[in-house]
């Protein structure tokens, strides 16, 4: 649960920096400055740029069938650590066409991160384990992504340590995520029915679990065999 949590703090604050603070940032505290050309049309550019988005996860996650989620995951958290300084750079100073140039690029590299944080939970939550999966998904969202907006606009207006100066909480939280991918490790999908579940979590209460629902299947099959054979009877009278 603790694992699942902390992975979840980049993919969860980063839809909140990029979809929710960023464009508040656009049009507050970059267009009150004079150093800077300010930006026009923020919101209807934002809808198209989560769009955008959206279309992107949904090709991630055909990707993601060929390469694994596990690879997806690493390597795009990896890229926006790699690149967050540069990036808000650019938000902060660039002009308007760089700035959503730089917006549309991280939109496009989030995507993958936010298509398969979900299916990596799911993995790492393989059997009936619902609620440690909720209160660890949670847990993320409220003090990861309900907090890093809050971070970001502080640390933004901290002008002495330059305005790119979100970037390193985005860095803090992409390290986070990345240190407990590289700590599990690849999780294998397994399901309920698997003999590998079975014997992985054996004497626990998810293998009882497995064990009463295998024999209950089998015993509605034989049910319906025996209804089968009655009116099979029925049918071809002696």
């Amino acid at each position: 649960m603790i694992e699942t949590a902390l992975m979840l703090a980049w993919p969860h604050s980063g839809f909140y920096v990029f979809f929710v603070w960023l464009p508040i940032y656009f049009e507050t505290i970059r267009n009150n400055r004079d150093d800077v050309e300010p930006m026009r049309y923020v919101f209807p550019i934002t809808c198209g740029i989560l769009v955008l988005h959206l279309l992107a996860q949904l090709g991630s996650g055909y990707v993601s069938t060929f390469t694994g989620i596990h690879v997806l995951l690493k390597f795009f958290t990896l890229l926006v650590v790699a690149i967050a300084i540069p990036l808000f750079y650019a938000f902060s100073y660039g002009s308007e066409a760089i700035a959503y140039s730089a917006f549309v690029l991280i939109a496009i590299i989030q995507a993958p991160i936010g298509a398969c944080q979900y299916a990596w939970c799911v993995q790492h939550f393989y059997l009936w384990r619902f609620t440690s999966l909720g209160l660890a998904y949670n847990f993320a969202t409220c003090v990861f992504g309900g907090t890093v907006p809050v971070i970001c606009t502080a640390a933004a207006t901290l002008t002495w340590l330059g305005r790119a100066t979100p970037a390193l909480w985005v860095i803090v939280l992409g390290m986070i995520t990345l240190s407990v991918l590289y700590w599990v490790g690849e999780v294998k999908m397994m399901f309920p029915y698997d003999e590998a579940s079975s014997s992985k979590v054996e004497g626990s209460d998810d293998a009882h679990l497995i064990s009463s629902t295998r024999n209950l299947g089998s015993g509605e099959q034989a049910n319906d065999e025996k209804i089968g054979e009655r009116s099979s009877s029925a049918s071809h009278p002696a």
